[in-house]
């Protein structure tokens, strides 16, 4: 599973910023469906699994967050 950190993870559709959003689309090669966690930095950590995958953007659906 990706780890992602994002200072502040929007509920219940986490957008990841353009670079990390290509980072994930042609780097990592991920596909709609994959699960990911998302870490804030101050112990809250989020799987979510990827709604929307392009070049330019991610949209990762939040499915379990623990703090």
């Amino acid at each position: 599973m990706r780890f992602f950190y994002a200072p502040s993870v929007q509920l219940p559709v986490h957008s990841l910023e353009e670079a990390e959003a290509k980072h994930l689309a042609r780097v990592l090669r991920a596909k709609v469906g994959e699960r990911v966690l998302i870490t804030d930095g101050r112990g809250g950590c989020h799987e979510g699994e990827i709604a929307l995958l392009d070049k330019r953007h991610c949209n990762i659906s939040i499915v379990q967050s623990a703090q």
